[in-house]
């Protein structure tokens, strides 16, 4: 059967995260016949209530998507004015199968999907329980008083890019902790080159790394003006 699409909304998305559904995104390609996506292979899924299928309208001619601010831990891509910055501007004519919560997993410009979305809560299973193991490591190396190695593993989680879950909640609620230490660290070591270059190394990479630079050129400033 043909697969019907949607425009983008709250309630849309509201009603994938309520239902589980998989949330399809088709990016416009003007150049293609308005009734070029009916032929996807998502109608009996549809059908079956698993899947919603949401056109992205191509942005208006001279209409510049507005990139979402950049941050560490991943952020829900719905929450973006604009679904093609969300997404890193994809090419016009391609498809971007997510689960209910936007988090991206897998993308192409071929119209059969049905086998991609059957198998997706496999796939999440899949992330989530990576995402798992590398917030229990870093878990265990903040017990031991090693933020460099929790940064490291919680780094490396975030590439998968996952919101929502119970996992990432747990891996943003980690970082933020580490984060504060960070700062309370950063605020005590201020007068200290020594301990502000060492800081420096342990939270590279992450958003206290920035602040840690200003304060060693500060202290640089300082010294030479004496």
């Amino acid at each position: 059967m043909a697969t019907t699409w949607i425009s983008a909304s709250k309630d849309v998305f509201q009603d994938a995260r309520s239902n589980g559904k998989a949330l399809v995104f088709y990016f416009e390609d003007k150049s293609k016949d308005a009734k070029w996506t009916a032929d996807v292979d998502l109608g009996d899924l549809q059908k079956k209530a698993l899947v919603s299928c949401v056109i992205v309208s191509a942005p208006k001619e001279g209409e510049a998507p507005v990139a979402p601010k950049a941050s560490i831990v991943p952020q829900s891509r719905l929450a973006n004015t604009s679904l093609w910055a969300a997404y890193d501007n994809p090419e016009a004519g391609t498809f971007i199968v997510c689960d209910e919560y936007g988090n991206e997993f897998a993308r192409t410009t071929e119209k059969k999907l049905e086998k991609t979305v059957s198998s997706l809560r496999k796939t999440i299973k899949a992330a989530r329980a990576q995402l798992a193991e590398f917030v229990d490591q870093a878990q265990s190396h903040v017990d031991a008083s090693d933020d460099a190695a929790a940064v490291k593993q919680l780094l490396e989680g975030f590439k998968l890019k996952l919101t929502h879950w119970e996992e990432a909640t747990k891996a943003a609620k980690l970082y933020n902790s580490i984060m504060t230490r960070a700062r309370e660290l950063l605020a005590s070591a201020l007068e200290d080159d020594a301990k502000l270059k060492q800081l420096q190394a342990t939270y590279a990479g992450t958003d206290v790394s920035a602040e840690i630079e200003s304060a060693i050129k500060a202290l640089a400033a300082k010294a030479g003006s004496k």
